[in-house]
């Protein structure tokens, strides 16, 4: 009897064994899981600030542009007006009228002119702002993108990690279960229905020693 009581012992301690050593490993996978988790949201997160300081740059360039545009239509204005008081003041000094003739169509060729210039410029200047306020807006709709990104590898990661501590927990607790069945079996096909597992001969003193207990006093001796 006792030679297959410690058979079932140590069947059922390795059985927990296996129990414990998968429930670290879960653990362990759980952790490593999560320090991923970190990993891959702080590296989303920094793609995203990353084409938010870009979004700013493309930004200032668009107002700078606008500015620059705004102040060289001003020079080419002032430039077409000074052409053109030159041109009254030579025709004048010449003795031609300006209300008729060639004075009159080379001034207003030179009016006609300019204000084209001044448009074309205007609508280069209008182009490059927009291409640089869609491309700000690129960066920040990739940003947002980053971080959506980021957050669904963060939660599938950590769903993970759940999981495999989910896993160990089921596998200990199988174990456990699985090692009180095959005991009860075990025990029952190796001693018989009417014999019951040994228990602890020192329960019964758990209170103290009964020093009238000449069993007691055998055992201690």
């Amino acid at each position: 009897m006792g030679a297959s009581a410690l058979m079932i012992g140590l069947s059922a301690a390795s059985a927990i064994g296996q129990g414990v050593v998968s429930y670290r490993n879960s653990r362990a996978q759980a952790a490593a899981l999560e320090q991923q988790a970190r990993i891959a949201r702080e590296e989303y997160e920094a793609q995203a600030l990353l084409q938010e300081r870009n979004a700013g740059r493309a930004t200032d360039e668009a107002e700078a542009v606008t500015k620059a545009g705004a102040y060289e239509e001003q020079k080419m204005r002032d430039r077409i007006r000074a052409i053109r008081g030159q041109q009254a003041a030579n025709y004048g000094a010449s003795g031609l009228s300006l209300a008729s003739g060639t004075p009159v169509q080379v001034m207003t060729d030179t009016e006609v002119q300019g204000a084209q210039d001044v448009a074309q410029y205007s609508l280069n200047t209008a182009r490059k702002k927009f291409a640089l306020v869609n491309q700000a807006q690129d960066y920040r709709t990739n940003a947002r993108l980053q971080r959506q990104a980021g957050a669904n590898k963060y939660n599938a990661l950590m769903g993970e990690a759940d999981a495999a501590r989910s896993a160990g927990r089921n596998a200990l607790a199988g174990s456990l279960f699985s090692v009180a069945g095959t005991v009860a079996s075990n025990w029952t096909s190796a001693f018989g229905k009417s014999k019951s597992a040994p228990s602890n001969p020192w329960l019964k003193y758990r209170n103290g020693p009964d020093w009238t207990d000449r069993d007691y006093l055998k055992k201690r001796m």
